[in-house]
């Protein structure tokens, strides 16, 4: 291993001691540059590179969330305008598994939880959550109790990642 070293080494030492003092110099200052543009561009620019794109998810993040936000509150303002809701006493699963048809709803799971009930639910345009949300609570007494959404690529497009409806 010592003997590779050295037979790599040696040349380059003979090469070093061969050229003129400005030529050193001019070799020295590349390499500094050499190290700092690695430095720079293996390093800072793609954690640079990662904190814009970081922000810019943090932006849009922000944007779904006051959007989110804004459509709760018209629902909550949207329910008090309403006031008494008929209930039917149709099993809470049976409503569930009935309305999403006449609202094309990809169900994805659906898992009975003491008295309540929760749905996993693929990809859907938002509006139609909220429609899907607003009729389950007029026409069967429906509450949603939890609900955890994330955006998609698309806009206006969600998937609910659990939603726990209860009475």
């Amino acid at each position: 291993m010592n003997e590779r070293l050295t037979s790599v080494i040696e040349p380059i030492n003979q090469w070093w001691k061969g050229i003129s003092p400005r030529e050193k110099l001019l070799v020295i200052v590349l390499s500094v540059l050499l190290v700092i543009a690695s430095i720079y561009w293996g390093v800072i620019a793609p954690l640079q590179a990662q904190k814009a794109s970081a922000e810019q998810r943090l932006i849009s993040e922000r944007q779904l969330y006051s959007w989110v936000e804004d459509k709760a509150n018209q629902i909550t303002s949207l329910r008090a305008e309403r006031g008494q809701v008929r209930v039917n006493n149709q099993a809470l699963n049976q409503v569930v598994s009935s309305s999403v048809k006449r609202y094309k709803i990809d169900l994805q799971r659906v898992q009975p939880r003491d008295e309540a009930l929760q749905v996993v639910i693929g990809p859907l345009a938002f509006n139609t959550l909220v429609q899907w949300l607003e009729f389950l609570q007029k026409q069967y007494g429906v509450k949603v109790e939890f609900m955890d959404i994330n955006q998609t690529d698309t806009e206006g497009v969600v998937e609910v990642k659990r939603l726990q409806l209860t009475r």
